[in-house]
């Protein structure tokens, strides 16, 4: 039976202040896990000085 690749979009997210998700922005991207420039632009979530970044992988699922 062949096998079939199919793509799935996961996505992560950081919610805090400004500060704090830059913060850890930068320390994943200390540690390997992604490029500062790979993360969406600060929203706001609607809280007073609380805003959201994402970031979106992309994986392989084989059948």
């Amino acid at each position: 039976m062949p096998s079939s690749s199919e793509r799935e979009v996961v996505q992560i997210c950081v919610i805090g202040s400004l500060d704090g998700i830059t913060g850890i922005i930068y320390d994943l991207h200390r540690r390997g896990f992604a490029e500062v420039n790979e993360w969406s632009k600060p929203q706001s979530t609607g809280s007073p000085g609380e805003y959201i970044r994402l970031l979106r992988r992309y994986i392989l699922h084989r059948s």
